[in-house]
């Protein structure tokens, strides 16, 4: 078992997201946790190693429009299944992104969140 690491904890939470890299998307995806410091996000081909920069754009449906939210990230870990990013955060605008990304997205039902 690993100790945890993170300052705050993680909701499951499945959120759309675009992974952007050197201003260009790269692909599709979606969260599967996700938190103030940062996400999981699942991927059929993860592509970045730890430490590449990249930027997160979330996509959120609210009141019948997507809302987008970009947040810069650095890669801190990969698996076969996606990779973790640590946001970069360093306005007030960004982190309030983030908490409504965190506590008002709807949560993922317990059945999405097994592993096939």
């Amino acid at each position: 078992m690993t100790m945890e690491r993170r300052w705050s904890d993680r909701s499951h939470r499945r959120l759309e997201a675009v992974v952007v890299h050197q201003g260009l998307p790269v692909e599709r995806c979606w969260t599967r946790d996700i938190g103030l410091e940062g996400a999981f996000l699942d991927m059929q081909l993860p592509r970045f190693d730890k430490g590449v920069r990249v930027e997160v754009e979330f996509l959120v449906p609210r009141n019948g429009e997507v809302i987008r939210r970009r947040l810069p990230a650095v890669v801190m870990h990969r698996s076969e299944r996606g990779f973790g990013v640590m946001f970069l955060v360093f306005d007030q605008e960004a982190f309030r992104s983030i908490e409504e990304l965190v506590y008002h997205a709807p949560a993922v039902p317990a059945l999405e969140r097994q592993v096939h």
